[in-house]
């Protein structure tokens, strides 16, 4: 501002003179050098002071920025992202904590002044958290930039971080304090950037992302939950449906499932070591349904007959337990591993006994199936308080007898 002023007065002389410079006389301002007339005088001014002015600006340019010597090209690259840098001197691959440089954006150029704090970045660190960081976060911000600390992840990955809160204009936002080495082909260390940027609108942008994507997610599980719910609906229909097939009386399936689905919630209470979580007490009580499917392999007129069956159509009948089994395992209509193994449990061991007088195969106590031992009892309470082609019903009491 000074060198302008000073040409604007150099201009205004000039002119003062030219009234009375004789033609041929230099420019006594000008250093000598000659002109034919006033005009072209000050086209001269004109051109040294835009030189001048130019001139100037790089030089604040230069000075505010301090570009480091030797290190432009790496320190270049922080430039447009990071409000402060600094570049710490290395000696034989060592820190040596001297600062051979840095920059400041505008924010902070009139917040840090090395005059007053010092060269040294363990000075700069020390500044920093006390004037800087957010008092709630200082006690970690110390811990987290601490030479034994900042070391081992550069040794390993080249490069270090952590964060900070601040509130240095008022308003609470987040920074990065980020290390990094400066090595030359031969990895040798040179120096050591540290810079420092603020987060804040990334952290937001990635939570408004996050909120939104989790948003989305929840709406997708929302509807395969609810679409998932209309499958099972279905499936729960088509698996009563063919049990209730096989069954003369068709409440036989309805009365069996909610008996299951009481005895097991009680079980889930009083023997923990079963593991019947609700999922599972969910999956016997509609497996429980198939318990009797065998039965559609044996002949409608002996299933069904009118009176005591004979040893021979005693055996058929018990064979119901095998012929479900197989067919469990042999046409599997894409239920889950977990599905098709407790309905073949159930349909192979609901006619065994925990005494082991049971049958096909006269297991033993906990040798059965939980699942089976459940839809066991269910079965065969239902049975007994219902009546039958060869005999009359019992009462509840005689049933619990």
């Amino acid at each position: 501002m000074f060198v302008l002023i000073l040409v604007a007065l150099l201009i205004f002389m000039e002119y003062k003179k030219s009234v009375h410079r004789e033609p041929g006389e230099p420019l006594t301002f000008l250093l000598g050098i000659a002109d034919e007339d006033f005009e072209t005088s000050i086209l001269i001014l004109f051109i040294i002071t835009t030189v001048l002015y130019f001139a100037i600006i790089a030089f604040i340019t230069q000075k505010s920025q301090r570009y480091f010597t030797g290190q432009n090209a790496l320190i270049s690259t922080f430039l447009h992202d990071y409000d402060i840098i600094y570049y710490i001197k290395m000696y034989e691959n060592k820190y040596d904590d001297e600062i051979d440089g840095y920059h400041l954006s505008d924010e902070f150029s009139d917040f840090f002044n090395l005059k007053d704090i010092g060269s040294r970045f363990s000075d700069i660190l020390k500044y920093m958290d006390d004037k800087l960081v957010y008092p709630e976060d200082r006690e970690r911000f110390v811990a987290e930039t601490k030479r034994e600390v900042i070391l081992p992840p550069l040794e390993r990955d080249g490069t270090y971080f952590t964060n900070f809160r601040s509130d240095i204009n008022g308003e609470l936002r987040l920074y990065q304090i980020k290390f990094i080495y400066d090595s030359d082909k031969g990895k040798n260390r040179k120096g050591m950037v540290c810079s420092i940027r603020c987060i804040e609108n990334e952290v937001k942008a990635e939570k408004r992302f996050y909120d939104s994507f989790t948003e989305k997610v929840e709406e997708k599980t929302k509807e395969v939950k609810e679409q998932n719910l209309r499958l099972n609906s279905l499936n729960e229909s088509i698996i009563e449906l063919l049990g209730s097939v096989i069954e003369e009386d068709r409440g036989h399936i309805k009365n069996v499932k909610g008996y299951v689905r009481m005895l097991a919630t009680q079980f889930a209470e009083d023997y923990s070591e079963y593991l019947l979580t609700p999922a599972k007490i969910d999956m016997i009580s509609s497996a429980c349904a198939l318990h009797d499917l065998g039965k559609i392999k044996i002949p409608y007129e002996v299933l069904y007959k009118n009176g005591k069956f004979t040893e021979e159509e005693s055996e058929l009948v018990k064979s119901h337990t095998v012929e479900g089994k197989n067919i469990i395992e042999t046409y599997n209509p894409g239920w889950s591993e977990a599905y098709q193994r407790t309905c073949s449990d159930i349909c192979i061991a609901h006619h065994e006994r925990y005494d082991g007088k049971g049958y096909p195969y006269g297991l033993v106590g906990d040798n059965i199936p939980i699942s089976a031992q459940i839809v066991s009892i269910a079965d065969c309470f239902d049975v007994l308080i219902s009546k039958r082609t060869y005999r009359e019903e019992f009462t509840i009491d005689e049933a619990f007898r």
